[in-house]
């Protein structure tokens, strides 16, 4: 029985603070990397140490492959995964130093902490649906047919994860955000300008060059690298598909009442209720430790007094969820009137959870100090421990029977299957089991094909069998293919004739880039000696629009964001030009029309959304600062040793040495 799972989750901000869930943008964590120990340097074949773990080439590979497919949308070209093996072995490398890091520091996580986290987000959605625990078997399940992880394995590496963001939360505690950062911020965001802008594209450049054959062919011999193997191999198969879903929604519909109540009578561990209490309560939050363990005494006296005069405000007889919403530090109940339901023993602070449940419903308690600070508690409700009946909870019985005899019947048909196609083959196996027979025609790495709406996997598989072999059996999200590979047509190098429209297009790209940055600049430089922007533009033929109104975070049509390059226009006056700027499909010249100030009014109503992205904004530079501070002393400290050799065999020998960041 996995005991800690069986606990509701809300309580997010006692256990792991107020920035667990900060995500630096540095940072991939994947499942399907996992934390190795490996005493001394890297050894032969491991990319890096770090203390006593260590960043094996099997890891990195695992991290490239994802990153990879997220960028290819699933199917990732062999040649390409080399390019993305120095990013992810920095990656981990930075991972394992903050998992060090943390450890040094005497940071750990708890089974508490590990459940409230599997309660959250998606875990949550797949492991308790609707709220309802899906049961150890079908976690279990669930964790090796979604990861490939044994239950202690994932937990470990879930455990790994939540520590390297226990010690970010720590490095970001104490950010603040002053009102002149609010109000210049404000200032930026909302100043407005209307623009006439002159607009060249790389599709116009494209059109000015007209290439000769002559070009061409000299343009391909030069770069023959480049299209070596462009005419990428392709493979032919034969499959059938297993429909996991529809063999699920055929065994709901054959479970019984008295199925399901017999498996509820067998499995009633699974539907125990704990003691529990439903509560509200207000946080006064009090300072936290610095870097030498200490409290700073008088911001604690403050947080006390302050917890002392909400209380006498409680006790006078004020409403208590209106005085939650008013003082309370706890932004995970504050607008709920510091309401929290259903909470068990072992899921909250220690001093919270002792005042809680000793209490009687409608009592008040006194000041209760936590390691977030001061508590006033309201007790609402008490709930003794006990199993919940059948009938709430046949839909998650029926669920989970329907999964498990699914998941039985499609192994079993994807066996059979199998067996049978490599003995008489799949379109007599096919038809045989009622399964649709699919003949492809050749498909390369990213072609989708019918029947199989995810098909990197079974690409993987199909451009590794052998060509007339066995059948091969993949097991997919939604289900297995059973398939054979009935043809092959090896990757070649094209000739000039079969590859010109592509050697012309690329020809032509590489011109224009050229062709634009000329006439961009010629464009600025006659508009400003003349100060006319519509003559320059009609003397080069560039196409001259007129904007609305636009501030900082607008999209402007052939611009694009003003955030970037283009918001040089905001910090110009009316009539001003501006120089050439590059927009990334072509380039613009805008002439300022008009200039609106913000109302200093509008301030008070955008001043809470401003404080929070600013805030935002200084957490993620803190952590960025922090994790160099951390690499760059712990490789001085020799605690990370990388092993570059390896490094540069992996990525193709090119890219910088991985030392600091």
């Amino acid at each position: 029985m996995i005991k800690f799972l069986q606990k509701s989750g809300k309580t997010q901000k006692y256990l792991l603070g107020g920035f667990l869930f900060i995500i630096c943008a540095a940072m991939v964590w994947s499942l399907g990397v996992g934390v190795f120990t490996d005493p001394g340097g890297p050894q032969q074949g491991d990319i890096a140490s770090i203390g006593d773990q260590s960043v094996t080439t099997l890891e990195v590979e695992q991290a490239a492959r994802n990153m990879a497919k997220q960028q290819f949308r699933g199917n990732v070209p062999d040649q390409v995964l080399p390019l993305f093996m120095r990013s992810a072995a920095d990656q981990l490398i930075t991972q394992k130093a903050l998992i060090y890091e943390a450890r040094r520091a005497g940071f750990e996580v708890t089974d508490g902490e590990l459940r409230d986290y599997l309660h959250q987000g998606q875990f949550g959605e797949l492991f308790f649906p609707n709220g309802n625990y899906v049961g150890d078997e079908a976690y279990e399940n669930m964790v090796q047919n979604y990861f490939q992880l044994g239950k202690q394995e994932f937990e470990s590496r879930l455990r790994s994860d939540m520590l390297w963001r226990k010690l970010l939360n720590t490095a970001t505690a104490g950010v603040e955000v002053s009102p002149a950062d609010i109000q210049k911020e404000f200032q930026r965001q909302n100043v407005k300008v209307k623009l006439e802008y002159a607009v060249l594209t790389n599709t116009d450049m494209e059109k000015l060059i007209k290439p000769g054959e002559a070009e061409l062919r000299k343009y391909f011999d030069d770069n023959k690298s480049r299209y070596a193997g462009a005419v990428a191999e392709k493979r032919k198969a034969t499959y059938v598909v297993i429909d996991r879903q529809k063999i699920l929604e055929e065994a709901k519909k054959s479970l019984t009442p008295e199925q399901m109540l017999a498996w509820y009578n067998q499995h009633q561990s699974q539907f125990q209720t704990q003691e529990s209490v439903n509560v509200r309560h207000i946080l006064i939050q009090g300072p936290q430790p610095g870097p030498d363990g200490k409290v700073d005494q008088k911001g604690l006296d403050a947080a006390r007094a302050k917890a002392e005069d909400v209380l006498k405000q409680v006790r006078a007889g004020g409403n208590f969820a209106e005085l939650a919403k008013k003082y309370s530090d706890d932004p995970g109940s504050k607008e709920k009137g510091g309401e929290y339901d259903n909470i068990q023993r072992g899921t909250f602070a220690p001093e919270f959870e002792k005042a809680a449940f000793a209490m009687s419903p409608g009592e008040i308690s006194g000041l209760v100090q936590t390691t977030f600070g001061f508590h006033i508690i309201q007790l609402l409700a008490k709930h003794p421990a006990g199993v919940k009946p059948f009938n709430e909870v046949k839909e998650q019985i029926a669920q989970q029977m329907a999964q498990e005899k699914a998941a039985a019947e499609s192994d079993a048909l994807a066996a059979k299957v199998e067996n049978e196609a490599g003995k008489q083959g799949m379109d007599k196996a096919g038809a045989e089991n009622h399964l649709q027979v699919y003949h492809s025609d050749f498909f390369t790495h990213s072609d989708n094909l019918p029947g199989i709406p995810n098909a990197a996997d079974f690409m993987q598989a199909a451009f590794n069998a052998k060509v007339n072999g066995p059948p091969f059996n993949t097991k997919m999200p939604a289900g297995y293919v059973i398939a054979v590979v009935t043809g092959d047509e090896a990757a070649r190098t094209p000739g000039f004739e079969e590859w010109r429209s592509h050697v012309e297009q690329d020809f032509k790209q590489a011109q224009s880039a050229t062709l634009l940055a000329q006439r961009s600049h010629e464009l600025a430089d006659r508009a400003h000696a003349d100060h006319d922007l519509k003559k320059a533009a009609k003397e080069l033929g560039a196409s001259v629009k007129t904007s609305d109104l636009v501030t900082m975070n607008s999209q402007v049509p052939d611009i694009g964001s003003m955030s970037g390059a283009p918001s040089a226009a905001f910090d110009m006056n009316p009539g001003e030009i501006s120089n050439a700027i590059d927009t990334g499909t072509g380039a613009v010249v805008f002439s300022v029309l008009d200039k609106q100030q913000p109302s200093p009014a509008d301030l008070a109503k955008d001043k809470e959304q401003i404080r929070e992205q600013l805030l935002q904004q200084k957490r993620q530079q803190r952590i960025e600062s922090f994790i160099t501070d951390v690499r760059s002393r712990l490789e001085k400290q020799g605690k990370i040793k990388i092993n570059q050799q390896e490094l540069n065999k992996i990525s193709g020998g090119g890219g910088r040495p991985l030392t600091g960041m």
